[in-house]
């Protein structure tokens, strides 16, 4: 694939009170044309977005859908990083550790009482910690040194997180707050390229560039391994998924 290609996106309703954007670079037609999939709802610790509504809107999806089978995960575990890059003190690192893990101990409590209402769909709350350690080491050791090397996929892991830091943070502390995608990265491009069923990554908002990069192609050079399992897989589904009043259209 060339580096021009963009994901074909499909706009849907999802009952009165979701839409969806379904994005592939391999061709699409609508979400049910994904069933054969399994789902997988992922959802960061600090995302506004997260609430019961979501997670109950998302269990609908998989029972109306028919997934092969949904997982919900709390994406929580990498913001170590940034806790790490932005405090000094280690007094308040370590408060600050104590609180990401309250918020997400309540967090996954509240997945698992809305899960129980809808014990007929087959959907897991995996935790994000399980998948980690379940990926190869020698995934996790590609994307790092791809990130260690002057590469093109440092380039554009540096520039986005360029755009989601405070101003304030100088350019030569960007690689700190950058291990928070290079923690992340190894686990989201396993779940895509290694499960066996394939899966449909669900989230409340717009899918990473960096990843379509990966699914075209671009980082072949420094990310060989990776690169291959996306050329001999299915290609990524992804869906933006959220509640109508949040994206504007109450």
């Amino acid at each position: 694939m060339n580096d021009f290609v963009q994901p074909q996106r499909m706009h849907e309703a999802f009952g009165d009170d979701f839409v969806l954007d379904l994005s592939t670079l391999r061709g699409i037609g609508c979400i049910r044309d994904f069933a054969q999939r399994s789902a997988w709802l992922m959802i960061s610790v600090k995302n506004p977005a997260f609430s019961n509504r979501l997670v109950d809107g998302f269990c609908r999806l998989v029972g109306e859908i028919g997934f092969r089978q949904g997982f919900v995960t709390i994406v929580d575990t990498p913001y170590m990083a940034n806790i790490l890059a932005n405090r000094h003190d280690p007094v308040q690192a370590e408060a600050e550790v104590v609180k990401l893990q309250r918020i997400s101990a309540e967090q996954q409590a509240r997945c698992r009482k809305v899960l129980r209402r809808h014990s007929a769909c087959c959907i897991a709350l995996r935790s994000w910690a399980e998948l980690d350690q379940g990926m190869p080491q020698w995934l996790r050791a590609e994307v790092q040194a791809a990130f260690q090397a002057p590469t093109r996929f440092r380039a554009d892991l540096l520039a986005r997180t360029r755009l989601v830091v405070p101003e304030a943070v100088p350019d030569e502390r960007l690689p700190q707050f950058a291990q928070f995608l290079v923690e992340e990265l190894p686990v989201l491009l396993g779940l895509y390229y290694l499960e066996p069923d394939s899966i449909v990554d669900v989230y409340p908002g717009e899918n990473l560039a960096l990843v379509w990069n990966v699914e075209r192609g671009l980082y072949a050079d420094e990310l060989p391994g990776i690169t291959a399992l996306a050329r001999a897989s299915d290609g990524l589904a992804y869906v933006d998924f959220r509640e109508r009043a949040k994206a504007g259209l109450a």
